[in-house]
């Protein structure tokens, strides 16, 4: 069994100017068991001594969070390296787990107290990137000796602590909801500063089926060829999927749990190179794989469609750009010759691909991201795939 992990310490590692009446804190990725923090097990000891400093630990249950008081105030303008022991006689989590190794950091304390608090971070502000996630940003605080961390804040309670970035993805959060978050700047002293702005923000009802690939894989689709997921080229967050091709197929779908004769399907795509032939981004298919419509970029570089269930392929005029995030939102209703299509590119409509269309009588039962074709080259990457029964925030 894997042990606990220890996912951020205070003071950072190589803190300089650290306050002498800090408390040292380790964070861990999972509970640990409260009885195998002792100060034997976290210890802090000053640089060219093997004695540690007297202290006394504590245990937060619920932020996961070890803290170490020392007794005293330490010495001004000196350095020490707190650890927290791992192995048969460390910390252990609620199994009897150990952590796996000693975890040691070094930080210096002030030779004057820093009394001085960062200046509030400016600016924040909270997107709903789906239902389950929310993308915050803000301008960065200043401080005399630097900032070091940044506490943030959701609906009045602490969520997590970063390091000295300006940015989080909150992905803990429910749909069809509201939440309230603000941003305190933590200096290496330990020193804390007001709050930001407010920022306030609410999350889209649970869609049909969402996928922007921050699991790292494509496991929820039904099945995958060629297609990958990458670091390299994100519209969001850390991950994004990929069809990269010199001549194969790079595609994945997804069986819906139901058919559906009108269904929306919005995604991000990156074209990163293209071939002279056209690639496809999305396809519309038939519970049984047969497919229904889809959406490309042709070999001029114009978006299209091809409708496989009249057999009519439309190319409209509106550009692609290379190189850069586009959005595309594909609506298709399925009613005889009576069917319809909608087409929004970077939310505007295309009235070319926004019209009366015989799309047969089969609903729609899967979805395809990527190319299923062969004989063709490109490279685009694909992010935030939403598809539901309404039309889909952009």
């Amino acid at each position: 069994m894997t042990g606990p992990t220890i996912t951020s310490v205070l003071p950072v590692d190589g803190a300089r100017g650290v306050t002498v009446t800090t408390a040292i804190t380790a964070t861990f990725g999972e509970a640990i068991n409260p009885a195998s923090l002792t100060t034997s097990s976290f210890v802090l000891i000053p640089q060219g001594s093997s004695t540690p400093v007297a202290a006394s630990t504590s245990y937060d249950n619920t932020s996961m969070r070890a803290r170490l008081l020392p007794s005293a105030s330490l010495q001004a303008g000196a350095s020490y390296t707190a650890t927290v022991r791992g192995g048969s006689s460390g910390v252990v989590d609620l199994a009897g787990n150990p952590l796996a190794n000693d975890v040691s950091w070094s930080f210096t304390t002030a030779t004057a107290a820093d009394l001085t608090p960062p200046s509030a971070p400016l600016s924040l502000t909270a997107i709903a990137r789906s239902p389950n996630q929310v993308d915050l940003s803000w301008t960065a605080a200043t401080d005399n000796a630097g900032v070091t961390a940044y506490e943030i804040y959701r609906n009045g309670s602490l969520l997590t602590t970063s390091g000295a970035i300006t940015s989080y993805s909150d992905t803990t959060v429910a749909s069809a909801a509201t939440y309230a978050y603000s941003v305190r700047a933590r200096d290496g002293a330990g020193n804390v500063s007001v709050d930001s702005n407010l920022a306030t923000v609410a999350t889209p009802s649970a869609l049909l089926f969402g996928d922007g690939f921050e699991s790292g894989n494509l496991a929820q689709w039904t099945s995958v060829i060629g297609l990958t997921i990458q670091q390299q080229e994100v519209y969001a967050g850390a991950f994004a999927a990929r069809e990269t091709s010199a001549g194969l197929a790079t595609h994945a779908y997804k069986q819906l749990s139901a058919t559906h004769n009108e269904l929306y399907y919005r995604m991000r795509f990156k074209v990163v190179s293209q071939g002279p032939n056209l690639a496809y981004l999305l396809k519309f298919r038939t519970a049984s794989g047969s497919s229904i419509l889809g959406a490309y970029v042709s070999s001029t570089g114009k978006l299209g469609y091809r409708n496989d269930a009249g057999l009519q392929t439309t190319v409209s005029a509106t550009t692609v750009s290379r190189g850069v995030w586009h959005t595309l939102q594909v609506r298709v209703l399925v009613n005889g010759s009576a069917g319809q299509t909608e087409t929004w590119l970077d939310g505007v409509r295309i009235d070319a691909l926004s019209k009366t269309e015989a799309l047969g009588t089969t609903p729609v039962g899967r979805i395809q991201l990527g190319d299923n074709s062969t004989g063709t080259t490109y490279d685009i990457a694909l992010d935030d795939i939403a598809v539901d029964t309404h039309l889909i925030g952009q």
